[in-house]
């Protein structure tokens, strides 16, 4: 009934029942069975749904052995357990002619009110406001730091990239899946006033921007400064001489509102413990722009061809 595109990453299957619409939305990894399953999934919460089934691919290469395989579906069965997502089918391919690589997809389907759906077919128009929620580039550092630590130790001590590992503190133990799941999020924005929905993946915080723009067919003029990120996201981005917000940003997400919802939207947040800051407007200039009031400084934002993890990981 609706595709999935630029700007929204769901489609809706099905919206005839009484109560609820039927979503679809796919997820992918290099690596992680975790990571497909949360990029499904927070594709998905970005229409407002919950996930309860799920499909999954393999695409491997031939010298990928059999109990790597045994490992990444048991390991789905784990998280079909824990989430309580059914696994309804799948596949496994084998292609290429070297390495051992695994590709992971995984297409997660749920269901939303309808009259939450109903609420994100409002149009965004000009003058609705942007609020960024969570850190720009926080993901994509913690798994740098993850993969790359022993280089790392070389130039910072290890409490400072145990920070970036873990930048809620050492007592924090909440899995993957619930720390970057936006499920629950997502649905009370959109009962708080949100009319559109898009979570931070691949290509950082500056691509979900210009999808937002694309999908939207207006611009986006946001300010610098009211970007969340961490210093350490930026540091660690700085020794790597990469762009800390066009790195990989599972986890946060931005939404869309109307100006007369603002205070809504703020005090959700607020209670539920986000960071979060209201950083920019729409406009009928279509350009997409990032200015900086403290550094006098403006930058047109475009689509870029990969994200900046790849400079310094080969797979996510």
């Amino acid at each position: 009934m609706t595709n999935a595109g630029v700007g929204i990453d769901y489609s809706v299957l099905d919206e005839t029942a009484s109560r609820f619409a039927i979503i679809a939305a796919e997820g992918f990894s290099e690596i992680s069975p975790d990571m497909a399953y949360i990029r499904g999934v927070n594709n998905l919460a970005m229409s407002g749904a919950s996930p309860d089934k799920m499909m999954i691919t393999l695409i491997a290469a031939p010298e990928t052995s059999e109990q790597t395989l045994r490992d990444i579906m048991h390991r789905f069965t784990d998280i079909s357990r824990e989430q309580g997502v059914a696994i309804i089918g799948g596949n496994t391919v084998f292609a290429g002619e070297t390495s051992s690589f695994c590709n992971i997809s995984v297409t997660v389907f749920g269901k939303t009110l309808i009259e939450r759906r109903k609420k994100l077919l409002e149009k965004v128009k000009a003058g609705d406001k942007l609020v960024i929620i969570g850190e720009a580039g926080r993901y994509g550092a913690s798994l740098i730091c993850s993969k790359k630590r022993e280089e790392l130790r070389k130039s910072f001590s290890d409490s400072y990239l145990e920070g970036i590992l873990n930048p809620e503190g050492p007592s924090h133990s909440a899995s993957d899946i619930e720390s970057l799941s936006l499920t629950d999020i997502a649905s009370k924005l959109i009962d708080a006033g949100a009319i559109y929905l898009h979570d931070v993946s691949f290509g950082g915080i500056y691509r979900t921007l210009v999808e937002m723009s694309e999908y939207t067919g207006l611009g986006v003029d946001i300010l610098h400064e009211k970007i969340p990120i961490l210093q350490s996201t930026i540091e660690l981005s700085e020794f790597y001489n990469i762009n800390p917000y066009q790195l990989l940003g599972t986890g946060a997400m931005v939404a869309a509102f109307p100006e007369e919802k603002e205070d809504s939207i703020k005090s959700l947040l607020t209670s539920e413990g986000l960071i979060y800051d209201v950083a920019g407007v729409f406009t009928t200039d279509k350009s997409r722009v990032v200015h900086s009031e403290n550094y006098h400084m403006s930058r047109s934002l475009g689509f870029y061809e990969s994200d900046e993890i790849y400079k310094v990981l080969s797979a996510v």
